[in-house]
């Protein structure tokens, strides 16, 4: 009767073992995870739906900026001869913004269409989106101490090139021409 209990219970360890690597492979469970992780859906302190954490233009603009993503992104218009002569290569920017806050309601749709119009890479700029008090789950917004939003920051090969906080000194235009000429 011992053996088999022994028996039985071996069978049930492997098929639970097979079953879990199968279930929670590296590549299942990170692309899932990483999916997950996008476009989070939270209620601020004020009982407002905001996006919390990573985001990306879908979000901004389906999700929670529906009602002011698309038209402020339709009425800007992007000085095109200023962003001719810049030197986009080797730069990344990561970009911090709250959904509930009018200074990144008015510039974030502004600054996609100039990477849209410079055909910036999509997977070179890396959204955040923070709650009232400036946090987020993870570490980030103390990584790059972000008091403000939007908080645009622009590197080349890892070095920070510059900021945009809040809204720019002059123009998106003028003030991205500062940092990468």
């Amino acid at each position: 009767m011992k053996l088999f209990f022994r028996q039985v219970w071996g069978l049930f360890f492997l098929l639970s073992l097979s079953l879990g690597f199968s279930a929670c492979s590296p590549k299942t469970t990170g692309q899932a995870k990483q999916a997950a992780m996008i476009n989070q859906k939270a209620v601020s302190s004020e009982g407002e739906d905001i996006l919390l954490g990573r985001v990306n233009r879908q979000g901004l603009a389906e999700i929670i900026g529906a009602d002011w993503f698309p038209a402020t992104y339709q009425e800007y218009t992007v000085d095109a001869n200023r962003l001719a002569s810049l030197n986009w290569e080797g730069v990344d920017i990561v970009m911090f913004l709250g959904t509930w806050c009018s200074d990144s309601q008015a510039n974030v749709p502004p600054f996609y269409k100039i990477l849209d119009q410079v055909k910036f890479p999509e997977d070179k700029l890396t959204v955040y989106a923070l709650d009232r008090e400036k946090a987020m789950p993870g570490p980030e917004e103390e990584q790059f101490d972000v008091t403000l939003v939007p908080t645009i920051i622009v590197r080349r090969n890892g070095q920070e090139l510059g900021r945009i906080i809040e809204y720019p000194e002059t123009t998106l235009e003028r003030d991205l021409a500062k940092m990468l000429q």
